[in-house]
């Protein structure tokens, strides 16, 4: 378990750093792909069994979500468990796990955690609400474009990327 907590701890800062120093140059229209949920979203998705351990990669995610934004500290952590936490249970009705059910997944996963960082945001900041739901869907299509990028070299890899289950 510990070992699975430092591995977390440094690919999410890997991430997060990637995200802020890197990807910035690459952004559309001043959207950056979200790397922390989509690996948070990979890493659940592809895990061979339900575990307890998704809170904890969570809470991780969500922290240096927090720490590289202008957020508020536990923002994003609370908003990751909780979007972690719906994922879980829509992966419980999905028998199969398959193209269309990772695809739908990822769109719902997405745009609750959009959405509900943009309306905290709007409530602490007292923003304009249009202007940040204006971008929503270039940030879904971005990081779309960015998750499906991972799934076809995933699946140049492996035989088929649903035969990537994460060991716990």
């Amino acid at each position: 378990m510990l070992k699975k907590i430092i591995f977390s701890l440094l690919l999410f800062y890997f991430l997060a750093l990637l995200e802020t120093s890197f990807l910035s140059h690459f952004s559309l229209w001043g959207q950056v792909p979200n790397l922390l949920l989509i690996a948070l979203f990979l890493i659940i998705f592809f895990e061979k069994k339900i575990t307890d351990y998704f809170p904890v990669e969570a809470v991780i995610a969500g922290f240096f979500s927090d720490i590289f934004s202008r957020r508020f500290l536990g923002v994003s952590v609370i908003i990751f468990f909780l979007a972690s936490f719906l994922l879980e249970r829509a992966l419980k009705v999905f028998k199969k796990q398959n193209i269309l059910a990772f695809i739908l997944l990822f769109f719902i996963f997405f745009l609750f955690s959009e959405s509900a960082l943009a309306g905290v945001d709007f409530l602490l900041s007292r923003g304009q609400i249009s202007f940040l739901f204006n971008f929503l869907f270039l940030d879904l299509l971005y990081n779309f474009i960015f998750l499906s990028l991972i799934y076809f070299f995933l699946c140049l890899t492996l035989r088929s990327p649903m035969d990537l289950k994460i060991k716990k």
